[in-house]
């Protein structure tokens, strides 16, 4: 049988995490999901709801470049 490991406690925090509005995690989560589903209506060949997907994602996340690029590449560069 192995031994436990020893554990101790430091009073003081080792890390710290910092929101800053306009970076919030879960719009950036959103705006992926969105942009899934348009690289999906891509795959699909569904140009008209693919951009409507892209849309949403830039809505949602603004500063999510993908969506920019691929909601222009969904006028005729996907191919």
């Amino acid at each position: 049988m192995s031994a436990m490991p020893a554990f101790d406690f430091i009073p003081e925090p080792l890390a710290r995490y910092r929101f800053h509005p306009g970076t919030m995690m879960k719009d950036d989560l959103r705006a992926r999901k969105h942009a899934n589903l348009g690289y999906l209506h891509l795959r699909l060949d569904e140009p008209l709801l693919a951009r409507q997907a892209f849309r949403r994602a830039i809505i949602v996340a603004p500063g999510f470049l993908p969506a920019y690029l691929h909601l222009a590449l969904s006028f005729g560069g996907w191919r």
